[in-house]
């Protein structure tokens, strides 16, 4: 990582940042401005974005995942808290005053969600100075070391490749040590705007992409949109290809502030239609269903995908 330079600090450097309306910390510094650097942002081969709400109980854990990463190339963390009202941003601090890698806690003063909806999600992405970018939110983590390794390599090996994204587990809440593995289509390797969205295969904890291939504008109407996540796979499908790699690297935690989980099945609907509304108006999407056509198919179809996750025990117990 050229311009990243590591020194032993005993905390933070902290300063505010206007544009942002965000108090930023950081542990590192770069070369060029040294120890009055301000950078935010570093250029990395691949970014992690963390964002982040009230999980003071959860994203001790999301943060190890990443620093467990086992990658030859530079890797960098940004944390967005989203302006949390519990201790989440004191939990995020302690971790990044006892590493030497390098992390961006972006600490919002006031909550960008309610102000702007996702418009935030998509200023952080566009912004990022690193080849790749992986997304990951502060309730959940990867299982897998081998994660950011993987995913990358397949955008390296597949340069017509704009996003790449795997399998991943779901907790089950009474039983904590068995989990539901949800997979993309099975057989599927490459998957299609259409398909995305019949289907929405996507977890955001899984997805990277390929920073440059992220449209220069977005057509009005994203910001009132109740999730923003498959536009965003979509917009990146309509510029190259889609990887799903299967494998289950990461865990979905399921607990009681969960943003989507928790909403009605109703509320869910809505939502899904509104979002795939949107993307019918603005992209060449050939013969798509109106809504989502997955299911959770029979309940002999979900047991067949419980899986016994032992070794996730300790870090999926609900809190």
């Amino acid at each position: 990582m050229a311009d990243f330079v590591s020194r032993p600090i005993e905390r933070p450097v902290s300063f505010y940042h206007s544009e942002l309306n965000a108090m930023i910390y950081k542990n590192w510094t770069c070369q060029k401005c040294l120890l009055d650097c301000t950078c935010i942002r570093l250029d990395s081969f691949v970014e992690t974005i963390i964002f982040t709400w009230n999980h003071e109980a959860f994203v001790d854990a999301a943060i190890a995942s990443w620093e467990d990463q086992e990658l030859d190339e530079s890797s960098s963390l940004v944390v967005n808290d989203d302006a949390s009202t519990d201790a989440t941003l004191s939990q995020v601090l302690s971790r990044i005053g006892n590493t030497r890698r390098p992390i961006t806690v972006i600490s919002r003063i006031r909550n960008q969600y309610r102000e702007s909806r996702f418009l935030f999600v998509l200023d952080l992405y566009g912004t990022s100075k690193a080849k790749y970018v992986a997304v990951l939110d502060g309730d959940d983590f990867w299982c897998s070391k081998d994660k950011l390794r993987l995913t990358t390599g397949a955008l390296e090996a597949h340069p017509e490749a704009c996003l790449v994204f795997h399998d991943f587990f779901v907790p089950v809440r009474s039983i904590p040590l068995i989990s539901i593995r949800n997979p993309s289509r099975q057989g599927a390797k490459k998957i299609s705007l259409a398909s995305l969205v019949s289907e929405n295969p996507i977890g955001a904890l899984t997805a990277v992409f390929r920073t440059n291939a992220l449209p220069e504008s977005i057509p009005e109407g994203f910001a009132r949109l109740k999730i923003a996540d498959l536009p965003i796979w979509c917009f990146l499908a309509n510029r190259g290809d889609v990887i799903h790699l299967p494998k289950s690297m990461a865990v979905y935690r399921m607990h009681a502030h969960n943003y989507f989980a928790n909403l009605d099945k109703v509320s869910q609907h809505q939502a899904h239609k509104q979002a795939i509304e949107y993307i019918l108006e603005n992209l060449p999407v050939p013969a798509a269903p109106l809504l989502p056509g997955r299911r959770l198919g029979k309940w002999s179809d979900r047991f067949m995908r419980l899986r016994l996750t032992p070794r996730l025990w300790l870090r999926t117990i609900r809190i």
